[in-house]
């Protein structure tokens, strides 16, 4: 048995609680999704998008691409002081480096972070560098890394055995870089 549930319903297009112009259908959705937690069981939210992303491939192209997002920026960029890159794993996204840099260099960011899962640490401690390199001297960029709590329970709620020993090696990576490091598991 488990001791907790990941649920999908499929997105926040599909299920939600409180926008999107919801109707009666939409929010019962919701309701059974995300209060209930009735919805398609899988043994890892990793699992979960995956499965969705396999069974609906064209759910890839409703994504910002890199033009997408320089657009974006360039319409509302001088209103920002602060951004957040989350969801899912970010730095797998193939253009993140492109799309934080061209954030940093171009809109009145001052400031914003990244989190990280560290499901890959090699490939996340690569990109963030690439990003530290690219974006202004006087601009920060917080990092981010998931834990969920110790070893056993943080790998169980993952679903990716060793997946806490990945995010402590990024962690110890990442203070090689010569940044500021914030340890709040103190």
């Amino acid at each position: 048995g488990l001791d907790y549930k990941i649920a999908s319903g499929g997105g926040r297009m599909k299920i939600t609680m409180d926008r999107y112009g919801a109707d009666w259908e939409m929010v019962k959705r919701g309701w059974e999704t995300h209060v209930l937690g009735k919805g398609r069981p899988f043994r890892s939210a990793e699992e979960a998008v995956r499965t969705f992303y396999k069974e609906n491939p064209d759910k890839y192209k409703e994504e910002l691409n890199i033009d997408g997002w320089i657009k974006l920026f360039d319409e509302i960029g001088n209103s920002l002081g602060w951004v957040e890159f989350t969801g899912g794993e970010p730095l797998l996204k193939k253009d993140v480096v492109g799309i934080v840099s061209y954030a940093y260099k171009n809109t009145s960011i001052f400031a914003g972070g990244i989190t990280t899962n560290a499901v890959s640490p090699k490939n996340s401690y690569k990109k963030i560098n690439m990003i530290l390199e690219e974006i202004p001297n006087n601009k920060i960029l917080n990092v981010g890394i998931s834990l969920d709590g110790i070893p056993k329970v943080h790998d169980e709620i993952r679903g990716i055995e060793g997946n806490f020993e990945k995010a402590i090696y990024l962690f110890n990576e990442l203070k090689e870089l010569k940044i500021e490091i914030i340890d709040r598991s103190r």
